[in-house]
């Protein structure tokens, strides 16, 4: 039953990605603590043609956006150490990260509250 989770993820990150195609040329930095989902996600994505760098911290991620500009952030919602919430609202207070789009994954339920919080934080 977890492939089928993982394929899912997978497949709603391509389609996602193809509806916002426009902004996103060529780099994607994907942040989970899921080797499996990343791994998955990575290989996906780069059949599509994309650049991907991967992060399973916050932390991982901060070092790798500063040195690689990703046009386009995949987070998990759930992270070790500073969650993928906290990690997008350093991200949007930063005026030279507050510009990259984010689109915020999960390989489980997220409830209507977490969605709201999600999209209020942009």
């Amino acid at each position: 039953m977890k492939i089928e989770r993982f394929l899912w993820l997978a497949d709603e990150a391509v389609y996602l990605i193809r509806q916002i195609s426009f902004m996103v040329q060529e780099t994607i930095l994907v942040v989970d603590d899921e080797k499996d989902i990343v791994e998955l996600i990575k290989v996906t994505l780069e059949k599509e043609g994309y650049k991907v760098y991967t992060a399973e911290s916050a932390d991982e991620a901060l070092q790798l956006i500063e040195r690689n500009s990703p046009e386009l952030i995949l987070l998990d919602l759930k992270l070790p150490g500073i969650s993928g919430q906290e990690l997008c609202r350093i991200l949007k207070s930063n005026p030279e990260t507050q510009g990259i789009p984010i689109i915020m994954i999960s390989g489980r339920y997220v409830n209507p509250e977490e969605r709201a919080e999600g999209i209020e934080l942009g």
